[in-house]
């Protein structure tokens, strides 16, 4: 059962990882034609560490990313999913190397 969960959950961080190079892709984007979006969501540096992380978050769940599309707004939430499920992920796995 428990093989089948970290399965499942290995093919969702799998296709959530594909959000993340789609959110790249866009956030390279927003950096040539509209910095200040980036600028008012904290993001400095597109260098994926906790800033930028953050900055993502906020314009995929807050009012800071009204003005973008809804498929970057997608892109942006699957991108912080894909964090929570690698999270999940090694906390599940920890779990069991206890058992």
């Amino acid at each position: 059962m428990m093989t089948m969960v970290l399965s499942l959950l290995g093919v969702a961080i799998f296709i959530c990882m594909i959000g993340v190079l789609f959110s790249h892709v866009r956030l390279i984007k927003l950096s040539r034609e509209n910095p200040n979006i980036l600028a008012r969501a904290g993001i400095g540096k597109i260098d994926w560490w906790w800033g930028c992380i953050r900055g993502v978050f906020l314009l995929g769940f807050t009012r800071l990313g009204q003005e973008l599309s809804a498929e970057t707004r997608m892109a942006f939430r699957a991108a912080i999913l894909t964090y929570v499920l690698v999270f999940v992920a090694v906390v599940l796995l920890t779990v069991l190397k206890q058992q």
